[in-house]
C-alpha cells in the first residue's frame, strides 16, 4: 500500500494551528473537523507560537503591503480578455 502523502498548505496549517491557539475546541475534536492527526497539530501549534516573535521584531525584512511596488496592470487586462475562451 504505498500511497502518495497528502502535503498540507501553510494556509491551511496556519487556519489550524490558529484554530488551537484558539482553545474553543479540543485538538482531537479539531482534528475530526479538520481531518488530520492530533499530533500533526500539536506540531503545528508548537511551530506557530515558536515563530510568534518574529512577526513584531524590529527591522522587518520584508516590506508592507503598502510599500511593494504595483504592476501596470497588464495581467488584469489578460484575464479580462481572456474569459470569451470558457
Amino acid at each position: 500500500m504505498t500511497g502518495k502523502r497528502k502535503q498540507h498548505t501553510a494556509a491551511f496549517k496556519t487556519q489550524v494551528a490558529l484554530a488551537a491557539v484558539k482553545g474553543d475546541r479540543t485538538v482531537n475534536e479539531l482534528a475530526g473537523h479538520y481531518g488530520v492527526h492530533p499530533t500533526l497539530i500539536h506540531g503545528w501549534k508548537k511551530h506557530l507560537l515558536a515563530g510568534a516573535e518574529a512577526v513584531f521584531a524590529s527591522g522587518a525584512e520584508k516590506p508592507c503591503l503598502e510599500e511593494r511596488p504595483r504592476g501596470d496592470g497588464r495581467l488584469r487586462g489578460v484575464a479580462k480578455e481572456s474569459h470569451f475562451l470558457v
